[in-house]
């Protein structure tokens, strides 16, 4: 303990009431032991809203849906194709047929003309009768040729329209499907949101248990220590736990600064009268006294 040498007698009480308290009464409380405490993470209690499961949903399908709707239009858009080189092939032979009547009507037309003309009779009406019945004949084979590349070029072309508004409506048509495969996916996203969220409560549950279970093992701790601190320190303090506190030697250093002050006889009969000093110094007293009866030379 830390004192300012007495100078006085008054003084050197003060002091040595001071230190008699200080070692042999006052007791330290029990501060406790300070361990850290049990440091676990727990996981974020943070699940998707359903407005993100809904962007989740659309992300998750949009590239399938999409695939699925262009090899849906790819298929339609070569029917329409094939649809259009048939009625392009419809038109070329019917026109390729047209050419074949045209031609085989001026062959036939030149055939009777030559014969006419080698019978000597050119300017007969019979000429006539025969290039109006040849002419009769080409423009109804031209006719039937025509009905049948209409006919056909218009059953090809109902359905190549049939096919481009099916095509225009390919959207249209897999939007009700594609939107039952979403909610499906929302559905399917909640549970797995669901099972998250238990996981989640189970495992930071867990870990609230694990550190409740280790701050009362703390607070076991530090009861076990007190009750020992306190037993320990509800007895009287010992000889030896004086000395080894330092208790004596600061009563000496404070004795022996005061009487230091004066000179060696007038101190050793002072403390030879102050038999209380025997309360702070015990044994140390006959000491002391025989230390100042020497220096006094009596």
């Amino acid at each position: 303990m830390e004192f300012n040498l007495p100078t006085t007698k008054a003084q050197m009480y003060v002091v040595l009431n001071d230190l008699f308290y200080y070692y042999r009464i006052r007791r330290e409380g029990f501060q406790g032991i300070n361990l850290l405490p049990l440091d676990l993470d727990k996981m974020s209690t943070a699940v998707p809203t359903d407005t993100e499961l809904n962007t989740t949903a659309n992300t998750l399908l949009s590239a399938s849906h999409e695939r699925e709707i262009k090899n849906y239009q790819q298929e339609i858009s070569l029917e329409i194709t094939e649809i259009q080189t048939k009625i392009d092939l419809v038109n070329q032979n019917s026109a390729k047929q047209v050419d074949e009547v045209n031609q085989l009507y001026e062959q036939s037309l030149k055939k009777i003309q030559g014969q006419i003309a080698s019978s000597g009779l050119i300017n007969s009406s019979i000429i006539i009768d025969k290039t109006a019945q040849l002419e009769q004949e080409k423009n109804a084979k031209i006719t039937e040729i025509n009905l049948s590349c209409d006919s056909e070029v218009a059953s090809l072309t109902a359905k190549k329209t049939a096919l481009e508004k099916k095509l225009d409506d390919s959207s249209t048509y897999f939007s009700s499907i594609h939107s039952k495969e979403k909610t499906a996916k929302v559905v399917e996203l909640k549970e797995d949101r669901k099972k998250l969220s238990n996981e989640i409560f189970k495992y930071n549950n867990a870990i609230e248990e694990k550190i409740q279970r280790y701050d009362n093992s703390l607070k076991e701790i530090n009861a076990s220590f007190e009750l020992r601190f306190l037993d320990i320190t509800s007895g009287e303090i010992t000889h030896d736990q004086l000395v080894e506190m330092g208790y004596y030697e600061d009563v000496i250093r404070c004795v022996c600064g005061y009487y230091d002050t004066l000179n060696a006889t007038d101190a050793f009969y002072d403390i030879s009268s102050e038999r209380k000093l025997a309360i702070y110094l015990d044994e140390y007293y006959t000491e002391i006294v025989y230390t100042y009866k020497v220096r006094a030379g009596i």
